[in-house]
């Protein structure tokens, strides 16, 4: 699994390997001529999971803080929605999407960035990250497990599981996708790690 390189918004930046995301230029990182995506701030995986499949996949993030965030605003998303819907909006947990994502954000009535998970029917705090303050940097390891035999996805970091989404239904595809937002105020970075198919083994 890596980014989709056309699958993406023109003003984010991809490496070359196609492995690591920016709302920020940074070194071996290219903005990519061509993009179709006008709405959905990030980028689509080339690969999607299909109804039974079971896949893993690690996503290292990072962001700093350089001008005090306001009101409702994200920083980094790490979701799965089907690819026909991820553009009908900035973010897939919008009814508009209807997907499922885990959101790192500010929310005005805490004052500080919180790991959220979203969908179209809730909004649930998983863990704060950092207060809203210039200068913060966060950066840490997610690992993602969708199992659509249970139509279960998992967040997962340091052995333990933040939160489980059920009854992820579709009779479609879903594709994990990758947002990254407010470059002026936050700068951020997300990167692909060990993605693992588990569908054939027996454990599950």
């Amino acid at each position: 699994m890596r980014f989709n390189r056309s699958a993406s918004h023109p003003d984010v930046f991809i490496s070359d390997d196609l492995t690591m995301l920016s709302n920020v230029y940074i070194s071996g990182t290219t903005i990519i001529d061509g993009a179709e995506l006008k709405n959905y701030k990030g980028v689509i995986a080339d690969t999607c999971i299909e109804d039974n499949d079971i896949v893993y996949y690690e996503v290292n993030f990072s962001y700093s803080i350089i001008n005090t965030l306001q009101s409702y605003w994200l920083v980094l998303e790490i979701g799965l929605a089907e690819h026909n819907k991820v553009d009908n909006y900035f973010y897939v947990s919008h009814e508009n999407v209807s997907g499922w994502a885990f959101d790192i954000y500010h929310r005005e009535s805490h004052n500080q960035t919180f790991l959220w998970a979203d969908s179209p029917d809730s909004s649930i705090p998983l863990k704060m990250f950092s207060d809203n303050q210039a200068g913060a940097n966060v950066n840490g390891t997610l690992l993602v497990l969708v199992n659509r035999q249970k139509h279960h996805v998992s967040l997962i970091q340091n052995n333990k599981s933040l939160y489980t989404f059920q009854n992820v239904y579709s009779d479609q595809s879903l594709c994990p996708v990758f947002g990254i937002y407010n470059p002026k105020d936050v700068h951020a970075q997300l990167q692909i790690l060990n993605p693992r198919n588990f569908t054939l083994l027996p454990l599950w």
